[in-house]
């Protein structure tokens, strides 16, 4: 309590705490406030994997601020404490009128094509961290029921050969761009939990992580019925969708460590048949 008072400069602090979403990754989260004014959130842990992702998120944020990224947190404090609880402190602009738009809007749309500009970069693919997703899906392809890596391996050979050997111009991926990690405040958008982020992806694949993870969590969706809405954005290609859904598979079936939970399971049923 003590660093989270020197850090928002408050002698008067109030706290909620949230379990956090059920996952191989959750975590503790405390909302600070003073009032009516909300200051800023801990994220709280005794795990080593997540404390890794914390001081990648951290390290993460710093990159964006020095590319001039707006809304995005900033990183307080990111370490250990005399318990061996691992606290990652960010600020916040979250006021009480703040709210979560659940469809997308012209500020989303901004928002990405400001982080692709603002972030671009000349890579090769193979030194990228997209290559790194994709080389990791193929290293665990074979330990994969049949069901799904008869599905995964042909469109993953083909992405990799049209990349293989060349130049990219790649840009910072969110990762995890859904209406639960943003808000809109004074008609500008933030977004946060970066944890998962990076920087060199092909641009603007986080509009089919915000359209496909709402189609499937709020709108119970089929394939069928996915493929279609999304095949009718002016932004729609094959490849994109196949670079979006290769990635997401790799990311959640690395976090499994071999297993495949029943969640899992259920979203590799619709991810796999959305590959084309």
């Amino acid at each position: 309590m003590e660093l989270a008072r020197g850090a928002f400069d408050c002698d008067e602090l109030e706290y909620s705490i949230f379990g956090g979403t059920p996952s191989v990754h959750q975590k503790i989260t405390i909302q600070f406030f003073s009032g009516e004014n909300i200051l800023g959130y801990a994220k709280v842990t005794g795990s080593e994997a997540i404390r890794s992702l914390f001081h990648h998120e951290s390290r993460l944020l710093d990159s964006l601020e020095r590319m001039k990224i707006q809304g995005i947190p900033r990183c307080l404090y990111c370490g250990q404490l005399q318990s061996g609880m691992d606290v990652f402190l960010q600020s916040t602009v979250k006021t009480r009128h703040s709210f979560s738009p659940s469809r997308w809007t012209s500020l989303h749309e901004a928002y990405l094509s400001d982080l692709a500009r603002k972030t671009a970069v000349d890579v090769a693919f193979e030194s990228s961290d997209f290559y790194q997703s994709l080389a990791a899906l193929k290293h665990m392809i074979p330990l994969l029921p049949q069901e799904y890596s008869s599905l995964i391996e042909p469109p993953l050979s083909r992405l990799i050969a049209i990349y293989s050997g060349s130049q990219c111009r790649f840009s910072a991926l969110h990762a995890d761009f859904t209406p639960w990690n943003m808000f809109i405040q004074s008609g500008s958008l933030f977004v946060f939990d970066w944890e998962y982020g990076r920087l060199s992806y092909p641009p603007m694949l986080d509009r089919y992580h915000f359209h496909i993870q709402q189609a499937i969590t709020v709108a119970h969706l089929s394939a069928d019925e996915i493929r279609r809405g999304i095949e009718r954005k002016h932004w729609f290609s094959a490849d994109d969708l196949n670079s979006y859904l290769l990635d997401i598979i790799s990311r959640f079936v690395g976090r499994e460590n071999g297993g495949l939970s029943e969640s899992l399971r259920s979203a590799l049923d619709i991810w796999t048949k959305l590959l084309m």
